[in-house]
């Protein structure tokens, strides 16, 4: 249940000041930032792959981008490969129904060998394709595909990988597998007024917070809304063009301050919650 911390809503406040002091997300409208390093190492069907890659996301389109470096050690058709380079990301995050959900593509280049010889370019795109977020297990989880091409001695080979399941740690995952994204978020710093025919108006900002409390961002927010039969309906948008599609409804009751059920939303980081 989202929590309300009011001071002053009633019908006597009208054209006062409207003193809450924040609201407490839903633990059903969970808003989740991968941010940070992530780390994979694996080794299957004769290949040993290393990714360290560092992430961040943007808190209006939920698009994740990172850059870092990968080494690829083992054989191919018999071959035997050493390949390092760079890592660039470029994905988003989206909820499918309850699921939170990656989707996008990883660029490798660079160099190596193959067979003994060195190559003159490396070039690898692997494709996500549904990775699902499980904040339980700290892991995001889906299926991966490869395709690129090596030069050497004057020839381009081709490479390519068919739909492989991996399942990747999340970023700053601890020792008992915790993920430090938890979901919460709030609306704090609110300063808001109600006037005479009811109408709300005011400011706030918006942070979805790691497991220590601490805020991925803040969203500066412009509050608008209206106090009819007992009743708060209430809207807070990023206050910026860049940060417009952040944006939070609220709906609750007076009487016991308590949201009405599945008429408030929240939407950022490209993920759009109901509750």
């Amino acid at each position: 249940m989202a929590t309300l911390l009011l001071l002053c809503l009633a019908s006597s406040c009208l054209g006062e000041s409207l003193d809450i002091s924040e609201f407490e997300s839903s633990g059903n409208a969970p808003i989740y930032v991968i941010d940070g390093d992530i780390i994979y190492n694996s080794t299957s069907n004769g290949l040993t792959v290393g990714l360290d890659w560092n992430s961040s996301m943007n808190a209006a389109t939920g698009s994740l981008v990172g850059e870092g470096d990968y080494t690829i050690s083992g054989s191919v058709n018999s071959l035997a490969i050493d390949w390092e380079g760079t890592i660039g990301a470029n994905m988003n995050v989206k909820v499918t129904g309850s699921v939170a959900r990656v989707n996008g593509k990883m660029t490798m280049s660079g160099g190596g060998t193959i067979a003994g010889y060195t190559l003159d370019r490396l070039s690898l795109v692997y494709t996500f394709s549904n990775f699902d977020l499980n904040p339980i297990a700290g892991q995001m989880a889906g299926y991966v595909s490869l395709k690129g091409t090596a030069s050497l001695l004057g020839r381009t080979l081709p490479l390519s990988l068919p739909k492989t399941y991996l399942a990747m740690d999340l970023p700053d995952v601890d020792m008992n597998g915790q993920w430090d994204s938890a979901g919460d978020w709030k609306i704090s710093e609110i300063d808001a007024t109600v006037d005479g025919k009811g109408k709300i108006a005011g400011t706030g900002k918006f942070a979805v917070l790691d497991e220590n409390g601490s805020p991925y961002d803040t969203i500066e927010q412009k509050i608008s809304g209206i106090v009819k039969k007992g009743v708060v309906s209430m809207t807070a948008v990023g206050n910026s063009k860049s940060s417009s599609k952040i944006k939070e409804i609220l709906t609750y009751r007076q009487s016991d301050d308590q949201t009405v059920a599945n008429k408030s939303s929240a939407t950022a980081y490209g993920q759009s919650r109901k509750f």
